[in-house]
């Protein structure tokens, strides 16, 4: 065998070697401890069982609209924030039979409640769009809408236990049953489809991570070592993040669990390739096994430990978030990515110390002659990053990536965000078939109508005001129906619409649009701004009004979420910066860094918008879709520009930067293609759920973590450290030094 050069330089400190030198001294424990904790895991340890989230706990405490349904849950005797609705239509007409039973069947369920005790039972609330009954209703005598709630007292599954025995009564009759719709249901629908699709997500994320590892090294034992890695990983994360939410006592949100598949799934991949390519590279030049395991793990650990570290930062960033999901969804992943990093940094080194070239069989044999080094001769693929280290060219790639980045990310001035949990689920789900029946027999916005609580001394009793106040609502923009006190569509009298006392009074506001859309949210923010003066032009003295229903609530929920983006943006970029500037110990380069990943979240944000709002024609991005992809993707990209900056970084510890830029770019870029495309496609598997909002998350990070993948770091990155050259090592002048590395090579 033809005998190996002599060392490089050492481009790594002394921790990282100290490091390195005792995790492969320590293999056979490492890797027997992470075995017999994995098998512990998942046949020992039960997964604990997490309800699923509501529209609730999405929405800001301090929520006006929170406050107004409070003070509507008090005042009147039947409340109208229900959350389910049961919908019967007949398209030629309701029989009076069956609208006779609408009326008795709520009566009855009404009765069994007050037996029971207030808040222990359903309060059924029945209307039919008979004429006159909901003034702007589309049809006349075709549809009833039941409004059932609940007490605060009572269970999620006596609730549904409850709902669903309403309906079988209602199909038992045979009484033109529509279905049950509503934000509580079609939550629990998408909980649903989440859980079973969930298995059809890790089993495709595993066989793809097998072929992409497996096609990238052309050897089995490399995807068998990056399975084994993920599956450790995945099985300690999801029992971990699951006990430190039950300690905790929050609830874990029902966009966690397919989020921690790929992001788990996804970036111990990448991590378990970054170290295969590094050790690679070192076999394939002779070294043996425990050397190469050695220097790779040197090499590659103090980029992994400060990518992870990043992304672990910019989740627990969440924690500044206003909305409570979103406060909760930080942590979770945020242990999910500390547990990937532990397995990463000691479970591959070990493997790679353990097994060495047979991890690379049959492409790399045992006795296998030492190739020349790779600077010798750079490959074909490799001239681009050889051509932008010259500075003339470095321009025209920077200036072309940001013009393209930029194009893109205007497109994000037009997004609109709504709450899709019934307009996203598929086409034939009930709860959507019926809300499109009460859209056709009443208003879209008699699905849930905002409701507008007038308070004030004896006004219940100042009907001439009531009646202008009505007649105002009705010719607000947006509003296809506004009944009132007047109207008396409901059978309870009096608890309804006006309270006992007299003080209180009530609208229902019917919006021409899903009142769970974009252009209703926007109208009901509209609406609260000019209500005051809408009671002063009726000559309501001495009144007051709010806005109250789900609609509202919507309203602060994605005005919190739009806060919440450039808080907490801001706040993970400069988790970042800090960060980047420790592990490079400059500034210029950590503020190049950022930006450019900055600019390409926003251009996958704006891509998204442009395809989902203009290219599919839907109306509005779920609201928290930008916010989860948009935090996720400024973490996932500072991550990978780590290894991109790390290596050049290493390579000028030996060489001047201008040959670092040559060389590093060059000998990660397959790593890095593999790395982004495991990623993104893990990413994309998402769309597996079927529910609008998980096809827009995987979206939106899918082409994210591609624009980082292909323009980001194989080019704008080494554009930039070229332009800006040895000043992106200011003010530590670390780079200056060229080939002056230290003697003992820290």
């Amino acid at each position: 065998m033809t005998e190996a050069p002599p060392d490089l330089a050492p481009t790594t400190g002394r921790i990282p070697r100290a490091y390195a030198w005792t995790v492969v001294k320590l293999r056979w424990p490492i890797l027997l401890g992470w075995v017999a904790a994995a098998v512990y895991a998942a046949v020992v340890l039960p997964v604990p069982a997490q309800p699923p989230d509501s529209l609730v706990s999405l929405v800001p405490p301090d929520s006006a609209a929170l406050r107004a349904n409070a003070l509507a849950m008090r005042l009147f005797r039947v409340p109208l924030t229900a959350g389910t609705e049961v919908v019967q239509r007949n398209p030629h007409g309701l029989p009076g039979a069956v609208t006779a039973r609408v009326f008795a069947r709520a009566a009855r369920t009404d009765r069994a409640a007050l037996r029971r005790g207030s808040g222990s039972g359903l309060i059924a609330l029945p209307v039919v769009n008979d004429t006159g009954v909901v003034p702007g209703s589309r049809e006349t005598g075709t549809t009833a809408i039941t409004y059932l709630e609940s007490g605060a007292g009572v269970a999620s599954a006596q609730r549904t236990a409850g709902v669903d025995r309403y309906r079988a009564d209602i199909a038992r009759h045979g009484d033109d049953l529509v279905g049950v719709t509503g934000i509580y249901p079609a939550e629990l629908h998408e909980g649903d489809l989440v859980d079973k699709a969930l298995p059809l997500i890790e089993v495709a994320t595993v066989v793809l991570v097998a072929l992409l590892v497996g096609v990238r090294f052309r050897a089995p034992g490399a995807p068998l070592l990056t399975l084994a890695a993920v599956g450790t990983a995945y099985t300690l994360a999801e029992q971990l993040v699951a006990r430190v939410a039950q300690r905790a006592g929050f609830e874990q949100p029902s966009l966690l669990r397919p989020l921690l598949v790929a992001l788990v799934l996804g970036i111990v991949t990448d991590y378990v390739v970054f170290y295969l390519s590094n050790a690679r590279t070192k076999a394939l030049r002779g070294e043996s096994r425990l050397r190469a395991a050695t220097r790779a793990t040197a090499e590659t650990t103090p980029i992994v430990v400060a990518g992870g570290a990043i992304l672990t930062a910019g989740l627990m960033a969440l924690e500044v978030a206003r909305v409570r999901a979103f406060q909760e969804l930080g942590p979770g992943l945020a242990v999910a990515v500390a547990v990937a990093v532990a397995v990463a940094i000691t479970l591959v080194p070990a493997a790679l110390a353990i097994f060495g070239r047979a991890l690379f069989w049959p492409r790399l044999r045992a006795g296998e002659s030492w190739r020349p080094h790779p600077d010798s001769h750079p490959p074909r693929r490799n001239r681009t990053a050889r051509l932008i280290a010259h500075r003339s060219v470095a321009v025209v790639v920077a200036i072309a990536c940001i013009a393209g980045l930029g194009a893109a990310a205007q497109r994000l001035s037009g997004i609109r965000l709504g709450v899709t949990n019934i307009a996203g689920l598929p086409a034939d789900a009930q709860e959507r078939v019926a809300a499109a029946a009460v859209a056709r027999g009443f208003q879209p916005g008699m699905l849930s109508p905002t409701q507008i609580i007038v308070t004030g001394r004896g006004v219940a009793a100042d009907s001439a005001g009531l009646a202008a106040l009505q007649r105002e609502l009705r010719r607000q923009p947006g509003i296809a129906a506004a009944v009132g006190p007047a109207d008396a569509p409901f059978e309870h009298g009096q608890g309804v619409l006006t309270t006992r006392s007299g003080g209180a009074a009530r609208f229902l506001v019917a919006y021409r649009t899903d009142p769970y859309g974009a252009t209703a949210i926007g109208r009901a923010g509209d609406l609260r701004s000019h209500l005051p003066a809408l009671v002063a032009a009726a000559g309501l003295r001495g009144a007051h009004a709010t806005v109250a229903g789900d609609t509202a609530v919507a309203a602060d929920t994605v005005t919190a979420v739009r806060s919440d983006l450039a808080r907490v943006v801001l706040v993970v970029l400069a988790v970042n910066l800090i960060l980047l500037m420790l592990f490079l110990r400059a500034v210029i380069a950590p503020v190049l860094l950022v930006a450019s990943g900055a600019l390409s979240v926003a251009a996958a944000l704006g891509i998204t918008t442009w395809t989902f709002q203009t290219l599919l024609g839907y109306h509005e991005l779920t609201y928290y879709v930008p916010f989860a992809a948009g935090v996720l993707l400024v973490s996932l990209g500072s991550d990978y520009n780590v290894f991109v900056a790390g290596r050049v970084w290493q390579e000028a510890r030996v060489r001047p930067l201008r040959d670092a830029l040559r060389l590093a770019p060059a000998r990660t870029t397959a790593a890095i293609r593999t790395a982004g495309i495991t990623l993104a496609t893990s990413f994309a598997l998402l769309a597996i759920v079927d529910v609008r909002a998980f096809r827009e998350l995987a979206f939106a990070m899918a082409v994210g973590i591609l624009l980082e993948t292909f323009v980001v770091r194989p080019l704008l990155v080494p554009a930039l450290l070229s332009l800006f050259g040895e000043l992106s090592g200011w003010p530590g002048g670390r780079l200056a030094r060229g080939e002056g590395v230290a003697a003992d090579g820290s």
